[in-house]
């Protein structure tokens, strides 16, 4: 492979290609299809029966065979080598009688090395075991001797007596001519006969008998040949054969078959075999052709009886053979035969294919035309004979829709009505037609038909309305038109056009007359109102133009409503003056007001009202009667006077609503009763509470409800106030129409009584008036219409919840009503408009009205049901019905062929699809799997499948869920459903999708719905169980759910509590502090390198110390590592960065140890000889191999099981989703670990470890040099406790930045966190920590390194003055000012090096210690020794390695 470059860059590969033979030939046996084999019982195990070969031409592989036994009825008496093919005994054969046993025998090759595929025989082996009868006793004189070792003679099944079979002799074994004789020593059955001097053998007894008797077919007789009064015994078995009873029969007695005149030669066209139920040979069978076959045209197999073609047969030159087939057996005695016949058809050769007559057929029908009415012949030819040129003739399709009514006789070639035919619907179809012939191939040919409809007058027309309503004002102007009357007719040209015409018998004034345009207008200028006839019931007939012409009749009813003319006027005149007690009580009557009006009609219905009153709202009057009541307490301290103005206004006119009024002014004096004043309380004994009174008054109050407006007067604790209804009494209310309310004893009123009233809206009452009607199936129609008359007045700001209460109970009434088929159609139309218009109503207004009466849930079951039971015309597989808020699909499908529904749902439009589109403009949509039916259904061949999606959310609001989560379900909801079934629990599940119907991305979060009408005490409530969020686009949402209901997306605004999505915590600051922190750290690392280097001793040549060495170790794979860190962003070398990166942390974790092990040795095991003498250079190996090794083996190890485990990837690009909710969409990326676990195990785990072990080898340190707080060891214990400063301080800064940078790249979606703002806390404070300790861990290495350490300051120093000045102050210091003595371990000036130090000279170094020193201190002088040279100078540093 080459690239393009300059210069080109190049790499070979070896490819080895294996080419495989092809299985092309089957096994065949040698033996051919069957042999038989006879063995003695006395055959032991491992004997072999018989050699099975098998030839196959195959090469390789495929040449191969492998034997076994397919079947066996010996009970595993044989077995077969799988290799060599030989049948050998495996098991003890000894019997009584002979058996016979079949084993099939399969040779079965290798197949083809890449597909596998095998080809195998079979052979059919029967194996008779006979008995063995052979005995040889002892000859005492041993003067004879058998001819033979073993005699056994067979005799056929009928022999009878005296029957010959056989003859024994026995000679003498030396030269006597002694005369020998033979006798019978056993013969259980007593049946055969012996010639004692000639040794002949026959039967005594019928052989049937014998074998009837003894239930066997082989015996052992024992015969004696004596001679010189000595014998000897022989056994002769004696085989009862069959006889060859059966004829072999062939399956039928005559055979018959068709074959082609082109058919390959060795082609097995019939097999004619033959059985034979005979055992063994005789029960073998041969197949021959005796006759019939002239041309030697034919061969049969012998044994299967396949016959085939020698060579080819012409159909010109014999069309028929007649072959004579024998089969014989292969008896021993005898032979038996039988025949049958084999009649070979050879068939003609389909040369010609059929033509139509004509490329295009053409023609025309009436619509009305019956069913199997002739529409057109169409014809073919072809000139073939016999079946080659029979002729079928089909209809494919209906090119233009698919929908065909006709059918075509597959012989004649006719074509006739299937079906009725619809002009109005189609107008002509357009037929394709094959014809094929009955030949083998088929040929075929094809046309068209064109069929043209004739319209028949058949439709007639049809109203808008059944009953109309019209309203006109008398003496309204001639030609004002009422109303208008709509009719349609779908029939064609003349048949369609109408006309209208008004029954003269329902006016035969001639008040009204109608265009043909359906205008109602009056024809008189007189039209007058009539208190007792002002409804005009007119018949109105549509009569279409065609012959004979169609009519159709409605109602139209008019009503006349009178001009007002007259203004009310009271009686009393314009003034009035009334006198009353304060102690009137209320609802006392003042006065009665009457006003009166010439008006008729609404226009003289009076209406009263108080138009101003200074009263304080005392007084009130009755709208209806007119009657002035006092309406609240009257009681005072002195006369009063008020002046009231009622005013009297009519109804006006019903068409312009212009009314006329009067007034008339009311004074009303209230004087002062005393009896009221004789004790200042109110007391009520109309109420007793434990025989105790209770006093008080309950407050004038006014009330308003569906019924109209109650002013309640004041009344006494226990007295029920009764207040006329507004409105009259409701429609079956038979008692008073009366209001009532009770004041209770804590002077507060109870909710007002008002089931009686009448209700105030015209649109309630009307709704009410239609709740009350009983419906029935003929009246069923005439409430819907009512129904959705009533529902066009509906408004969001008028409709009330007795509104939808009623509409619940009437939408009840009708659904539950058994419908014809012929009106359910329109009337569940009706039904879904008036749900989907009460939608638009207030959510308070459903909510009250569903917290009273179910209603919301009674509509949308209804609904449901609806969907579930609309009828579906016959011509069709589905039906849609689509309103303002709700759209219904229903389908019907065959659940065996169903392969899954998508439905899209536009902003104007729905339609079905193949599948969800990705990005769209679709406000929801629904995908069923295909296996949605395949698991829930087992006997209905066709269910109905039901849609509903809702424009409004109004009947499906949740208020526990919004106040607790401020949770806003979408406007789009879906209901699905099998009808009859409950779907659950389904895989795959249902895809919904949704719209986005927020803004912003951050502020709101999705969640996925169903709609649980058990939640909230059965008023139903959203549940999210089965349903999960798959996917959110910029425009969509996608959820899904394993069961079917209504579903819907709600959301979550971000701050209410809900979780939210993180916001992007990686900010600007941190990439500062992060790369900041990086850049010093990679300084101060490699600053103290450079320095370490330098703190050599003395020379040029002088090696690093072991400890120095560590260090280095240490500060380069940090370098690495920080470096690995830096690209974990860089994806295009995403898996080595990755790798890169967990091997040098980990050898930084390493180092770190070995640095701990490394102090814990020099400080604590020192002290043991074996570690004394155990060389430092060992130490280093071992360390470099932990420090670099062990990581290398951990990376290799992943590697290895990554590439073992196909579907495993450890190492690459880990994405992490921090600022959405989508979950597609990714905010983070990074090269690292990609599997949680590895992370943990590998990474994790390691750092926490050494983190430990670190800590606690400085505490083990500390301890130790605690006990060893002498005067002495405090010299040099500062440098090492700067040391174990270091190492605990830095192993804890180390392990603790790389576990903070670990855990800012963990998934906390799947281990902690839900998208919470906890989440979003906890990485953030994640990541400022790995920044703040990532800046902190290089510097830190160099202030304990270098900075701090006085050694290393002083080597540096060492390096910068003159060698021989270093060495007298090194010499300086080993001057030992308490001991008074020089240590042998001074640097000689000249080759700045220590004399050889041994053991010896270690020990007898012995300082001289004063009076003082050896009481206080209880060591020893080797202690002492021991520790100056380990304490009191660093030989670490100063000596070579050597010493």
């Amino acid at each position: 492979a080459a690239d393009r470059g300059y210069p080109t860059q190049s790499t070979t590969s070896t490819v080895i290609i294996e080419v495989f033979a092809l299985n092309k030939y089957t096994p065949q046996f040698v033996n051919d299809s069957a042999a038989t084999v006879q063995i003695f019982e006395s055959s032991g195990i491992g004997f072999e029966v018989a050699k099975l070969v098998v030839n196959d031409r195959d090469m390789g592989r495929a040449g191969e065979i492998t034997y076994s036994i397919l079947s066996d009825n010996s009970s595993g008496r044989f077995a077969v080598n799988s290799t060599s093919g030989a049948l050998l005994v495996q098991d003890g054969l000894q019997q009584q009688t002979d058996q016979s046993f079949q084993l099939v025998i399969l040779a079965k090759d290798g197949g083809s090395a890449e597909s596998n595929s095998s080809k195998s025989s079979t052979i059919t082996v029967t194996v008779i075991v006979q008995l063995d009868c052979k005995t040889h006793l002892a000859d005492v004189s041993n003067a004879s001797s058998w001819v033979r070792d073993r005699y056994d003679f067979d005799v056929l099944e009928g022999s009878l007596i005296g029957f010959g079979f056989g003859h024994i002799e026995a000679e003498h074994t030396n030269s006597s001519n002694d005369t020998i004789s033979y006798a019978s020593a056993s013969d259980p059955y007593d049946f055969v006969d012996l010639n004692v001097t000639t040794g002949n053998l026959k039967l005594k007894r019928n052989i049937d008998d014998v074998v009837a008797e003894s239930n066997r077919t082989a015996f052992c007789v024992n015969f004696l040949a004596v001679a010189k009064g000595r014998h000897t015994q022989i056994g002769v078995g004696i085989h009862v054969k069959d006889n060859n009873h059966n004829v072999p029969r062939f399956s039928r007695t005559q055979y018959n078959v068709s074959v082609s005149q082109y058919a390959a030669n060795d082609t097995v066209i019939l097999t004619a075999s033959a059985s034979d139920p005979d055992p063994g040979e005789a029960g073998r069978v041969t197949h021959d052709i005796i006759s019939g076959d002239d041309g030697d045209r034919f061969n049969i197999d012998p044994d299967s009886g396949d016959i085939s073609f020698s060579s080819s047969v012409q159909y010109h030159l014999q069309a028929v053979y007649n072959l004579t087939i024998l089969v014989r057996d292969h008896g021993i005695f005898s032979q038996k035969s039988s025949t049958t016949h084999v009649y070979v058809t050879v068939l003609d050769i389909n040369e010609h294919s059929p033509r139509f007559t004509s490329s295009q057929y053409s023609t025309s029908i009436l619509e009305s035309a019956p069913l199997g009415a002739a529409v057109i012949d169409v014809t073919a030819t072809d000139s073939d004979t016999g079946l080659n040129g029979l002729l079928k003739y089909a209809i494919i399709t209906e090119i233009l829709f698919g929908v065909n009514p006709f059918f075509i006789n597959a012989s004649t070639g006719v074509i006739t009505t299937a079906d009725l035919l619809d002009f109005e619907i189609r107008q002509s179809y357009h037929l394709f037609l094959s014809v094929s012939d009955a030949g083998r191939p088929s040929y075929r040919d094809f046309t068209i038909a064109l069929v043209d409809i004739i319209d028949v007058n058949d439709n007639a027309p049809k109203f808008s309305q059944t009953n109309s309503y019209g309203r006109v004002t008398e003496l309204a102007p001639a030609g004002t038109v009422v109303l208008t009357v709509t009719a349609t007719d779908i029939d064609s040209l003349t048949n369609g056009m109408l006309n209208y015409i008004i029954d003269p018998i329902t006016d035969p004034d001639g008040t009204f007359r109608i265009t043909s345009d359906g205008d109602i207008r009056v024809n008189t200028s007189s039209l007058t109102y009539h208190a007792d006839s002002h409804f005009y019931f007119l018949s109105v007939t549509a009569a279409d133009r065609g012959y004979p012409p169609l009519l159709t009749t409605s109602t139209v009813i008019i009503e006349v409503f009178a001009l007002n003319k007259y203004a009310p006027q009271f009686v009393n005149g314009s003034a009035a003056a009334v006198q009353i007690f304060e102690s009137s009580g209320i609802g006392f009557e003042v006065a009665k007001l009457f006003a009166n009006d010439r008006d008729m009609g609404k226009a003289g219905e009076i209406t009263y009202s108080i138009l101003s009153d200074n009263s304080s709202g005392r007084f009130a009057v009755n709208s209806t009667s007119g009657a002035l009541l006092v309406q609240d307490n009257l009681q005072q301290q002195t006369d009063q006077s008020f002046q009231l103005v009622i005013l009297a206004k009519d109804g006006g006119s019903a068409q312009a609503n212009s009314s006329k009024s009067s007034t008339i002014t009311v004074t009303v004096i209230v004087q002062l009763n005393c009896e009221t004043h004789l004790n200042n309380r109110v007391w009520s004994n109309a109420c007793r509470n434990q025989g105790k009174c209770i006093r008080g008054v309950c407050l004038a109050q006014n009330t308003t409800d569906a019924t109209g407006n109650y002013s309640w007067p004041s009344s006494q604790v226990g007295v029920i106030a009764t207040i006329m209804c507004p409105f009259g009494r409701r429609l079956r209310v038979e008692d008073c129409a009366e209001a009532f309310r009770l004041c209770t004893g804590n002077q507060s009123w109870l909710q007002p009584n008002t089931t009686r009233c009448q209700y105030a809206s015209p649109i309630t009452r009307r709704l009410h008036t239609i709740s009350i009607i009983s419906v029935n199936q003929s009246n069923a129609a005439f409430v819907a219409a009512q129904l959705s008359e009533t529902a066009e007045y509906f408004s969001p700001n008028t409709t009330t919840p007795d509104d939808i209460n009623l509409v619940a109970d009437i939408v009840d009434n009708i659904v539950q009503t058994n419908l014809t088929k012929r009106e359910t159609a329109k009337i569940f139309e009706i039904v879904v408009n008036v749900t989907s218009r009460l939608m638009n109503s207030h959510r308070d207004v459903i909510r009250e009205s569903e917290l009273a009466s179910n209603s919301s849930r009674r509509l949308i079951h209804n609904v449901e049901l609806i969907a579930e039971n609309f009828p579906i015309s016959s011509n069709s597989t589905s039906l849609a019905i689509e309103t303002e808020n709700i759209v219904v699909y229903a389908t019907e499908v065959n659940h065996r062929n169903f392969d899954g529904l998508t439905f899209l749902k536009y902003q104007s439009d729905y339609q079905r699809a193949e599948a969800l589109p990705p990005e769209s403009p679709v406000l929801s949509a629904i995908e069923l799997p295909s296996r949605l039916l395949s698991e829930n259904l087992q006997e209905d061949l066709t269910v109905r499948i039901s849609l509903i999606f809702y424009n409004s959310n109004s009947m499906f609001r949740d208020e526990t869920l919004e106040r607790r989560a401020k949770s806003l379900p979408s406007n789009e909801i879906i209901a699905a459903s099998v009808k009859g079934k409950n779907i659950e629990r389904l895989s795959p599940p249902v895809q919904f999708l949704f719209h986005r119907f927020t803004t912003s991305d951050d502020n709101y979060f999705p969640h996925c719905y169903f709609w649980d009408s058990t939640k909230n005490d059965e008023y139903g409530g959203w549940n999210s169980e089965g349903c999960e969020l798959a996917e959110v686009t910029d425009t969509t949402i996608t959820c899904h759910c394993n069961h079917l209901t209504s579903f819907s997306v709600l959301v979550t605004p971000c701050g209410s509590g809900s979780n939210c999505p993180c916001r992007n915590v990686d900010d600007h600051r941190l990439v500062i502090i992060s790369y900041v922190g990086c850049a010093l750290s990679l300084a101060s690392i490699t600053a103290t390198i450079v320095c370490l280097s330098l703190a050599k001793c003395c020379r040029r040549g002088e090696r690093l110390s072991e400890t120095v060495k560590i260090h280095i170790n240490l500060c380069v794979s940090l370098i690495l590592s920080i470096i690995a860190f830096l690209s974990i962003r860089d994806s295009s070398l995403c898996y080595a960065t990755a790798l890169g990166l967990h091997y040098f942390l980990l050898s930084s974790v390493m180092w770190m140890m070995v640095e701990g092990i490394a102090v814990f040795r020099d400080i604590v095991l020192v002290f043991q000889s074996k570690w004394l003498l155990c060389g430092k250079r060992k130490f280093y190996q071992i360390a470099v191999f932990g420090g670099w090794g062990f990581p290398l083996v951990v990376t290799a190890t992943l590697i290895t099981a990554q590439s073992v485990l196909d579907d495993s990837e450890f190492y690459g690009l880990v994405k992490i989703r921090r600022n959405d909710w989508n979950p597609k969409k990714v905010d983070l990326s990074y090269c690292w670990i990609t599997n949680n676990f590895v992370l943990l195990g590998t990474f994790s785990i390691p750092v926490l470890f050494v983190i430990m072990f670190n800590i606690i080898v400085v505490v083990k340190v500390m301890i130790v040099l605690k006990k060893r707080d002498d005067s002495r060891a405090r010299i040099t214990n500062a440098g090492r406790v700067n040391r174990l400063r270091a190492l605990l301080l830095f192993s804890s800064l180390f392990g603790l930045t790389w576990l903070f940078g670990a855990a800012t790249l963990f998934d906390y979606d799947k281990i902690l966190f839900s998208h919470s703002t906890t989440q979003c806390s906890v990485l953030k404070v994640f990541h400022y920590l790995f920044a703040i300790c990532n800046s902190l861990q290089g510097f830190s290495i160099l202030l304990f390194y270098v900075i701090l350490s006085k050694k290393t300051r002083r080597q540096i120093a060492q390096r910068i003055v003159s060698p021989r000045t270093t060495v007298r102050n090194i010499n300086r210091h080993f001057y030992n000012k308490k001991t008074g003595l020089r240590s042998r371990f001074e640097l000689n000036e000249q080759t700045c090096r220590t004399p050889p130090l041994t053991l010896e000279a270690v020990l007898t170094e012995t300082p001289a210690v004063s009076e003082k020193n050896e009481t206080t201190d209880n060591k020893t002088d080797n202690d002492l020794v021991s520790e100056d040279i380990l304490t009191g100078v660093n030989l670490e540093m100063y000596s070579n390695d050597s010493t």
